[in-house]
């Protein structure tokens, strides 16, 4: 801290001493002597270099308006001046809430859990309520300061119970201001008595100490208390601007200058202060040495009038982290804060992007966001889940890899999904949700027609190949297509590929291999989006049954896309997107015929099909006409022919009567040209 700053320190806090409630009273001689050496001992410690090193960060801060499950919530906190911590509830919070006239329970990050109290002396009523404290069994003590009282509660906060009334006899008490706890008593600030009052849990008396004055062992308006381990008890004697500590007994020990008001032992025996003049929590020994301190830094952690401090306890679990609750007074709020490289909450977050089209497979990256900074905050494990059309979550993938915590994902059911991703770490856990975040459609199909057919060797077949757009896929304008087709095996080749006539006056190209063929390329571009939308007819094939016999398929190859990673069918839109359609593959079954022997050894070429009988071959010899040599052939094979052993019988059925008979002779001889 600068000299400027420290002397702007010690100003603020002779004016504060001039404006406290309790401070309205003069001040004897000896209590101004007693002030202006507080005051140059303050100076000295300010200016000692490195006593206001930050050695804590503020983690974030709440305000009441969180509601949890079937709480209301919106209600800001008002001037709170208690703030304790539950060690059995893995670190609630509780506030008295001092203008709302309220005791209020959050979970360790500001979710109201509950809130009782409303201004009055009656029972679940306070008055003014400062200092809150929790024990090891989980009872909430409350100093209801201007009911004169103190309000014990269980923490579901019922089992109101009160101890003492208005008055200075034992037990009685005057504006008590902060209340501590150890295993075995209570501790009372009696701040206008000027006194410390221990008493039973039940609310029975002990014992007191203390009166008004300025020696040591008397107070004015003790307005902090704390317990170390040992039973030692730390006062925050505030108008006398000093730290007391005594033991069990009220017996003084020692005591040290300070502008403080709420004070707490953590443990480890380090004494957190709140200097609320300065805006400052300051951090000592327990001898109120080895100053540090936090809270003065200008933007959203500036702290304004804090009033009392709150630690977690963590010894119990280690490697948790000792997150420092401030009742942040005059911002009507909770701070947090925890030591510089504490393990810190995470804050979930993610990026999504779709990778492929949205038809089926729909390819999409999620990508991990959330906070690591600073580096306390970052997560130990990722889990993602997803829920389609608004049904049950489901996993989708988790890790503990920092390195692996992103995904990439194929859906392949159609629907309108959300993601949620949730975080952890060894300090809490955070979710986000990203309601109907995408949609994955039903995929196109390019589909053949006909797509299951029979051939015979020599007989051509026209196929159409359709794009068929289904049912809630809305696309753009086809701009073209860039496909291969093939066929698996050589018993069918392609002759010829005819454009639609939707294709007709744009450029249309075939190429890659010679035709007849077993595979080609066709590409088209329409320039004018004229194409449509819906049911295209792209083109047709020309294909032959050429040799052999068995089922020949025919598909659609992949081909590589410029600027991609992988292989696609090629068909885009005219905004740039890419269909990725499912292939109906074409199935041709093709029937081998055997040849018919030649009379001087070997065979004729296979039967050829004229069309001059319809569906029947005719030229049976091969030599490109019908002759007398194909009737004598016929003849010769007539039995064989019925049998089926130079195929279906149907290609020789010429008179259309069913079976083989001489009358399929005659008409054959007729048809001699």
């Amino acid at each position: 801290m600068h000299f400027t700053k420290a002397v702007e320190l010690i100003a603020s806090s002779m004016n504060a001493y001039n404006t406290l409630y309790f401070e309205r009273c003069s001040m004897s001689t000896t209590s101004r002597y007693l002030v202006t050496g507080a005051m140059i001992w303050l100076l000295l410690v300010f200016l000692i270099p490195g006593t206001t090193t930050a050695a804590h960060i503020y983690v974030d801060s709440f305000n009441g308006t969180m509601a949890g499950s079937g709480q209301s919530g919106g209600i800001p906190l008002a001037n709170p001046y208690g703030v304790a911590v539950d060690s059995l509830d893995d670190g609630n919070v509780y506030v008295a809430d001092t203008q709302n006239h309220r005791v209020v329970k959050f979970d360790p990050f500001g979710t109201v859990e509950w809130s009782i109290g409303t201004q009055g002396s009656g029972e679940r009523q306070f008055h003014e309520p400062k200092g809150i404290v929790v024990d090891n069994q989980g009872f909430i003590y409350i100093a209801d300061t201007k009911n004169h009282r103190i309000v014990r509660i269980d923490r579901a906060g019922g089992q109101w119970r009160t101890f003492g009334s208005f008055g200075s006899a034992n037990g009685e008490m005057k504006s008590p201001g902060a209340v501590a706890v150890d295993d075995t008593y209570l501790y009372v600030a009696d701040t206008e008595n000027h006194r410390i009052q221990i008493l039973n849990k039940d609310g029975s008396f002990v014992r007191a100490f203390g009166q008004a004055g300025t020696i040591n062992g008397t107070f004015r308006y003790p307005v902090g208390i704390s317990v170390d381990s040992s039973m030692n008890i730390y006062v925050m004697d505030q108008q006398n601007f000093r730290v007391q500590v005594f033991d069990i007994n009220g017996v003084y020990q020692r005591s040290w200058a300070s502008d403080g008001y709420g004070i707490l032992i953590n443990e480890e025996n380090n004494i957190f202060s709140t200097d609320w003049t300065s805006n400052l929590i300051r951090v000592t020994d327990n001898v109120g040495g080895s100053i540090t301190a936090f809270g003065d830094d200008p933007g959203i952690s500036q702290l304004d009038e804090p009033r009392d401090i709150g630690i977690k306890r963590v010894l119990a679990t280690p490697g948790r982290t000792p997150f420092i609750y401030v009742a942040d007074t005059g911002n009507n709020r909770i701070s947090i804060w925890a030591p510089e490289g504490s393990t810190l909450p995470p804050i979930a977050d993610f990026e999504f992007e779709s990778i492929t089209p949205a038809s089926v497979p729909h390819g999409v990256w999620l990508n991990d966001t959330s906070s690591s900074d600073p580096e306390g905050r970052k997560p130990t494990t990722w889990r993602w889940e997803v829920s389609r059309d608004g049904g049950p979550w489901g996993i989708l993938y988790e890790t503990q890899s920092y390195e692996q915590r992103n995904y990439t994902h194929e859906f392949t059911d159609v629907g309108t999904y959300s993601v949620r991703l949730t975080v952890r770490n060894g300090e809490g856990t955070d979710t986000i949700t990203k309601s109907d975040l995408f949609s994955v459609t039903a995929a196109p199909h390019l589909t053949f027609d006909p797509d299951q057919m029979d051939l015979t060797i020599g007989q051509e077949q026209i196929i159409g190949l359709w794009l068929d757009i289904p049912a809630g896929h809305t696309p753009n304008d086809l701009s073209g297509f860039n496909i291969t087709l093939s066929l698996s095996n050589d018993n069918v080749k392609i002759t010829d590929v005819r454009p639609s006539p939707l294709w007709n006056a744009y450029e249309f190209q075939t190429e890659y291999a010679a035709l007849p063929g077993s595979s080609v390329w066709v590409t088209a571009v329409d320039l004018n989006g004229e194409s449509g939308r819906d049911s295209l007819h792209l083109f047709d094939l020309v294909v032959v049954a050429d040799s052999g016999s068995g089922s020949t398929v025919l598909t659609i190859e992949k081909t590589s896309i410029p600027g991609d990673s992988g292989d696609e069918i090629h068909i885009a839109d005219r905004e740039g997107g890419i269909y990725r359609p499912v292939v109906n593959d074409a199935v041709i079954n093709v029937e081998g015929v055997l040849s018919f022997p030649r009379p001087s050894g070997g065979l004729f070429p296979s039967p050829t099909a004229r069309g001059i009988i319809a569906n029947t071959y005719e030229d049976l010899d091969g030599n490109g006409r019908i002759g007398f040599n194909d009737v004598v052939i016929f003849w010769n094979n007539m039995d064989a022919i019925a049998t089926g052993n130079h195929g279906t019988v149907d290609y020789y059925n010429y008179d259309g009567v069913g079976g083989i008979t001489t009358n399929d002779m005659r008409t054959l001889y007729r048809a001699i040209e």
